[in-house]
């Protein structure tokens, strides 16, 4: 998919790819499926403090900060683009100037080796996905990506159609679900953040060989 959007993008991905590879995550964080969880509402936006509070309880839970993967749109200039409003025609692009408080959380995101900025035009899909399976997540730990993206764009791909069932094992290994009590607003008490990773063992049927034949596990619960 890179590749189709030219040079630049598959290069700048390879790129990515060399550098998450030496590097040790237990979590990667989809940073715009993030802030925008609970804001589509009237004076809703792109949150900085749900990206922060996430990116905490992660690091408070293993001891090592995650990667944050983000749109550069979000992290340069001073206005912040804003995909929550809708007209009736449909969605429409809108940017908000960036509050001191929400600066001050960029700027030490910026300050930090854990963040990877996406360049415009490309997916944030593609960093997140290529770190959970080429990232090093320590001794017998899984990379895993916090995000409620159901994918639906990737998995009805062209290239993916013949491998439907790789895509779906993927996912239900490496990706940790996550939620707020409420939406992240100046006027309310701070939200409660849930993350749920994946269970342990595989919840598919599986299939080994058995003498001349095949055995079937079959999840149970």
């Amino acid at each position: 998919a890179a590749r189709e959007r030219g040079s630049f993008h598959s290069e700048r991905l390879r790129e990515f790819g060399q550098w998450v590879s030496a590097r040790r995550y237990s979590y990667i964080i989809d940073g715009a499926n993030v802030a925008y969880r609970l804001q589509n509402f009237s004076g809703g936006q792109f949150s900085y403090k749900q990206v922060q509070m996430i990116m905490d309880v992660v690091e408070s839970r293993t001891g090592q900060p995650p990667l944050l993967v983000l749109p550069i749109a979000y992290v340069t200039g001073t206005r912040v683009p804003n995909h929550t409003q809708k007209k009736r025609s449909g969605p429409t692009k809108q940017s908000l100037p960036r509050t001191p408080s929400d600066e001050s959380i960029v700027r030490r995101w910026r300050q930090s080796p854990h963040l990877w900025t996406v360049p415009d035009g490309a997916d944030d899909d593609w960093y997140w996905m290529l770190a959970t399976l080429v990232c090093n997540g320590g001794a017998e730990s899984t990379t895993l990506v916090v995000t409620n993206d159901g994918m639906r764009d990737h998995a009805s791909a062209a290239v993916l159609q013949q491998h439907q069932a790789i895509f779906r094992r993927w996912a239900q290994r490496h990706v940790a679900k996550f939620d707020f009590t409420h939406a992240w607003t100046e006027d309310v008490v701070a939200p409660q953040v849930t993350i749920t990773d994946p269970p342990p063992l595989a919840i598919c049927s599986q299939a080994t060989r058995a003498g001349d034949g095949r055995a079937w596990h079959l999840p149970k619960g």
